[in-house]
């Protein structure tokens, strides 16, 4: 059994600087390009032969360089490498991205994940692992834009990249693995 995939452009866009990150957004298409973050939204018929393309509809910046770029809802997470994390809200109706939360802790993130709900995963260069969340415990709104650290590992290996998964069985996998299934094996190698 072969599977083939095909490719092809569907969109194209100039932009100045590198590309780092790209993430679809409620419906929309979110980049990273040295230190701005742009959101595109897809236009049906206005591209060359009538296909889709991408116009501009709001930007954030001031950031140094941001490597990593994940959404949550209505939320907008990323990791500058200087910068550490910040959390951005986009409100449709005025199609902005606003600033609702960011790590002041001087971390140079190399990768970042939504754990769930307001927590937030970042790796850094000195090779930890760290978690964040929002101060809900105060009544300052400036330090309610604060994130404050939950918890710290030293992993002691560099990340670039996280993806969420499991290293257990859940559900159907498991039953079939008790009717005679044989069980997921792990080995160190399937674990890069």
């Amino acid at each position: 059994y072969q599977r083939r995939v095909h490719g092809g452009l569907v969109a194209e866009k100039d932009v100045k600087g590198a590309c780092y990150a790209l993430h679809g957004f409620n419906g929309k298409l979110l980049s990273v390009a040295n230190s701005k973050l742009q959101l595109w939204k897809w236009q049906a018929g206005a591209g060359p032969d009538g296909a889709r393309a991408l116009e501009y509809e709001c930007h954030h910046h001031g950031h140094i360089v941001t490597l990593t770029l994940h959404s949550h809802g209505d939320r907008v997470i990323f990791g500058d490498l200087m910068r550490s994390l910040n959390v951005l809200e986009y409100a449709p109706e005025v199609g902005q991205l606003e600033e609702v939360a960011h790590d002041f802790n001087p971390n140079w993130i190399t990768a970042a994940e939504v754990l769930g709900g307001d927590i937030y995963l970042g790796a850094e260069n000195n090779y930890n692992l760290y978690t964040v969340g929002h101060n809900t415990d105060t009544t300052s709104d400036d330090e309610r834009r604060m994130l404050v650290s939950v918890g710290q590992f030293h992993l002691g290996e560099f990340v670039n990249q996280m993806r969420k998964g499991a290293l257990v069985m859940r559900g159907a996998d498991a039953e079939r693995a008790e009717g005679g299934a044989p069980a997921v094996q792990l080995s160190p190698d399937s674990l890069v």
